[in-house]
């Protein structure tokens, strides 16, 4: 009997590209904090850009770089959000 491949649920986002846009130091929580833009596709849609703001400890056992977008990639996956709208006052 074969195993089957394992795809990703209908809804269960998956991240094809992912950039930090912008990141600082907290120094006073020992956090980086940063600002991540991903690019989210979905089974049926078209892939559509996400902007995430995340905080991870600045000491760690894998790069900087790699748990920004790890967690940017669970908090996309867990809001399933649209584009960010920002509501300006005229």
């Amino acid at each position: 009997m074969s195993t089957p491949i394992p795809f990703p649920a209908p809804d269960v986002p998956i991240v094809i590209d992912a950039e930090i846009l912008r990141a600082r130091y907290d120094r006073d929580f020992g956090r980086v904090e940063a600002i991540v833009s991903l690019l989210v596709k979905t089974q049926g849609r078209p892939p559509r850009p996400v902007e995430v703001y995340t905080s991870v400890p600045a000491r760690g056992t894998r790069p900087l770089r790699q748990r920004l977008l790890a967690d940017a990639g669970v908090i996309a996956a867990r809001l399933g959000r649209e584009p960010m709208r920002r509501n300006i006052a005229a």
